[in-house]
This record gives C-alpha cells, structure tokens and sequence, in this order.
C-alpha cells in the first residue's frame, strides 16, 4: 500500500470539531451515507455496468462500538475526492439527493472521532482508503488528507464507511428503531426494486399499511370503497404538492399521520414519528388522528442540511389548508370517514345485556351496601375491598334478555332510553357524604371525554363540584364505544359482568383513594387506559 497525492480539504477546518454536536438522530445519520450511494448509483449505473440495483451492507457490531456501511455504487472517482472530502462544497448537480456537500463527513464524525471512508472507482484499479481522525482535522494546519492506496486486480466499484469507537451504543429499541426508520425513509426506492438495504444481514422492508375498504359510515348499506384518493395541490409560489391520502384499516396512534417526500426520499414523517398538522387531524383523541395517513411529495421547498425537516416559510399554513379541502371533498370525504367509521360496534343485544348487568350489579351493591361500605371507610379492612365487591356479584347470573322485554327501547335512542343513572352506593369518608351512580355512554358520540377512556366522572350537580362542599354525588360513565367493551362484550354473555364489574370497582376505588387526600389518583385510570390502548394500536 502507498500513498498517493494529497487532497486540500480547506477551508475551514475548524469546522469539524462541531459535527459531532448537530442534532441527528442516528437513522438520519446514517441516511447521509445512503443518500449519497444512491446518487452515485443513480448517475452511474449503466454508464460502465449495469447493476440491478443499490445494494447497501449496514454491519454494527456493538461489543467493538464499530459500525460499517458498504455500497455498490461504483465508487468515488478520484476526480471528486477533493470535493467529497470537503465540508460544504457541494457536486455540480444539486438536484439528486447529495446537494449540501456536508452530509458524510458531519455523519461521520457525528458516529466516530476516528473513522474511514474506503473507495474503489469502477473505472480504477486503485483502492483507496482515507482515515479520517477528529483531533487530526481539527488540528491540521495545511489541510492535506492523504490517502493509503493499494493496486486491485478487478474494478470492483464500490465504498464502504467504517466507523470505530462510536461516540454512543446502538442498542435495543434504538436498533429496532433504525432499521424501521431507513425501512420507512427509503420505502419509495425499496418499493420500487431500486434499493436493499442490510442491516446484519436481515433485509429492511417496508410494509404499507392496508386501506379500508368499508361502505361510507353514513350509509352502510353502500358497496365498499377502497378510502384513498390522490392528490395534487399548486401553491402560490408555484410549489406542487403531489401523493395521497388514505383511512388505515386498523387505527393506530403511533403509525397514522403524513409521511412528506423530496425527491422519493422521505424528510418528516418517517415510522412512529408521522407529521399530524392539527389543522387537518386535530386532538390525539379523535379517530382522524388514528386512522387518516398519506405520502405527500413536497416539489419546490428546500430542507435543512441534516434533510430531517423541510422550509415550508409562510407557506405551510396554506400547504394544509389546501389539503384539508382536498381531503374531504366529494365524492370521497376522507375526514368525514376517518371521523364517524367504527370498525366494531357493540352489538344491539350485547347493549342490552350490559345495561341489564349493571342494573343487577348496581342492586347486587346496594344490598351488600353496608359490607362493602365498611371496607371503605375502614383502614384496615381496604385491603380485602375488591375480594368483598366482587363477592357482590356471583349470585345474580346474567340471564339473555330480548328488546322486547325492556321499556320504552327504540332504535334512535337504545341506550340512553333503557337506562340513564343508577344511584348504587352511598358512603361518608372524611366528612364527605359520597353518592355513586353509574350509567353509559359511547365517548365517540360525545364532547365531554376522551374516547380513548374506558370510564370516566362526572359531578351529578353544581354542588358537588364546589371544592368545599360535603355533599358529592359522582357519576361514574362506562365507555360503551371503547375497543375492550366492544371485544368482550360484543355477543359474550358471559363476558359482560366481570367486564363491568372490574371498571366499577376500579372506578369506586379512584374515588375512594381520592377521597382521602391521595393527590395524583388519577394518574392510576390514565395509566390504566394507555395500557389498554397500546394493545390495540
């Protein structure tokens, strides 16, 4: 191995002690070294060889902290080493996905103060190897890099980064979520059979996620439509916003929302981390927000040099409005779906059964009111509350009960008809006098909570929501819309009681525990509620 001539990769050698600071997440990082194969692979292939597609080799390795990322790219002609070794010169042709001219070596140097970029050009039987060591760019005073280079037999074509002693470990979730998040980044050219990426040799792929294919909410005795619908939006400043927009099968808090492109490669909106303007998705709690998604191709905005976010200026205001129009409009209101579908309903009978249920229970409570109050009020029975409240219910079995049977039941008003409070239990803790009711309500049909709330409170009147007052009258509302009613209520008679049972209790112990002074209660129902969310998401 020799050395060949240097390369000068002034100005600014100062600068290099600063990339270690910028605010990457490691999957951007690492989008630094793949943008620039795919460019290569772009502007090359077919030029000398014809390769079918850019292969791209992660290897980490985390007991040695050593990270490499290889390519078939063709290589760095030796032409180009000047400029690709220097910060912020940028290649003659900016409109491919290199354009900044800074992307490897602020990557680089972000991972490891001491790493190598390795190149054989495909028109070249030299390999070349240039190591590159923070403490020695920052020091350097002439900025020549030299570069070890060895005769080839065969022009192989290609470059690989190696990485050593990286500034963190890559590790569990952080792993999983780098190749989720290079999966997503590059879905388009993965897609398109341009690109494979291998992180350890398990190849990354992206899976779309499916479209509903259900009648309109509003009128579901309407054949089945895929909700999806292309876009194309001009902007004022000539911009054109291009892509589409769909309703998710299966909700999901965390992969709903947009997914915005430049240039195939993805920029905002990559795996769990999707772009949600309020403007067109509103409050977490709301279904659009779980269930609308789309890939937007941004054309005529710039984005940051990290190329992690994009510059909309003034415009994105107008981006979203625009969208939101087109979105919803006939004859495919997206919004409107995404808003009022429900993938389950609790069944009619399943409604009834329930009511009927909490009506036994409520009575079941009452006559064992003295019982179970005694285990509230006193310390040392508290313990055994939820063996005494459940105890309540075994001897009432759940018996099907037909519409027929129950007063004043229609279709419009199911529910609410059959059954608004049932006042079960009162109670004095101190000196506060507590009267408990029950009833249920779908929390997606309502403004007052969050439909992602399995159960929820509400002051039966003025009096009782004055802090100073000894009188509380507490509503307790089941929510009937919820994932885990409808899962296990829906046509299980046998599932109905301790479905019920178990919020009751639970909502009776918030209130208790409340009622002794302990502050932060309710942070026990929210806990509770993200728990259950999670398994359906």
């Amino acid at each position: 191995m020799t050395n060949s001539k240097q390369v000068n990769i002034t100005p600014g050698m100062g600068v290099y002690g600063y990339f270690k600071h910028i605010n990457y997440k490691p999957w951007f990082a690492i989008a630094e070294f793949i943008d620039n194969a795919i460019q290569s692979f772009d502007t090359k292939n077919g030029f000398y060889i014809t390769r079918e597609k850019c292969l791209i080799n992660i290897i980490y390795d985390p007991n040695n902290l050593f990270l490499s990322i290889e390519d078939n790219a063709y290589g760095i002609a030796e032409s180009e080493h000047e400029r690709a070794f220097t910060a912020g010169v940028p290649p003659s042709d900016r409109s491919g996905l290199s354009e900044f001219g800074i992307g490897m070596k602020s990557a680089g140097l972000w991972f490891s103060p001491d790493w190598s970029v390795i190149t054989q050009p495909i028109d070249s039987s030299k390999l070349f190897t240039y190591n590159l060591v923070e403490e020695d760019l920052k020091n350097s005073n002439d900025g020549n890099l030299s570069p070890l280079v060895e005769d080839k037999k065969a022009k192989s074509g290609y470059t690989k980064i190696e990485l050593r002693n990286l500034h963190s470990k890559l590790q569990g979730k952080t792993l999983k979520k780098i190749k989720d998040h290079l999966a997503s980044i590059y879905r388009c050219f993965i897609r398109a059979n341009l690109l494979e990426i291998k992180f350890n040799g398990e190849s990354l792929e992206y899976e779309d996620p499916k479209i509903l294919n259900q009648p309109p909410a509003w009128d579901k005795n309407s054949k089945n439509i895929e909700w999806k619908k292309s876009v194309s939006v001009k902007l004022n400043n000539g911009a054109l916003i291009t892509g589409f927009v769909a309703i998710r099968e299966k909700a999901s808090t965390s992969q709903a929302g947009f997914s915005l492109f430049r240039r195939k490669r993805l920029i905002e909106g990559s795996d769990d981390e999707k772009k949600r303007p309020t403007e067109i998705f509103g409050k977490p709690n709301t279904y659009i927000y779980q269930r609308l998604f789309g890939e937007i191709h941004m054309n005529g905005f710039d984005v940051s040099h990290t190329k992690d976010s994009f510059n909309f200026l003034d415009y994105e205001e107008e981006i979203y409005e625009k969208l939101k129009d087109l979105i919803n409009e006939e004859p495919l209101k997206l919004l409107k779906q995404a808003r009022e579908y429900r993938v389950n309903q609790i069944t009619e009978q399943s409604e009834i059964n329930l009511v009927q249920s909490v009506h036994q229970t409520t009575q079941s409570i009452s006559k064992n009111s003295d019982e179970i109050k005694s285990q509230i009020i006193d310390p040392s029975k508290q313990n055994n509350f939820i063996k005494q409240f459940s105890a309540t219910f075994n001897n009432n079995p759940l018996s099907e009960i037909k519409p027929s049977q129950v007063s004043n039941y229609s279709e419009q008003n199911k529910i609410k008809n059959i059954l608004q409070k049932e006042k079960f239990l009162n109670y004095k803790v101190g000196g506060i006098s507590w009267t408990i009711s029950v009833e249920m309500q779908d929390f997606n049909n309502s403004d007052q909570f969050n439909n992602n709330e399995l159960y929820s409170f509400i002051y039966g009147d003025k009096e009782s929501e004055d802090k100073d007052s000894k009188v509380k009258n507490i509503n307790v509302v089941i929510n009937t819309g919820h994932p885990l009613i409808i899962d296990n209520c829906s046509g299980s008679l046998e599932a109905i009681k301790p479905t019920q049972s178990i919020i009751l209790a639970l909502a009776i112990s918030e209130i208790t525990v409340s009622a002794q002074g302990h502050k932060f209660v309710g942070l026990m129902r929210q806990s509770i509620n993200e728990i259950i969310l999670k398994s359906y998401t």
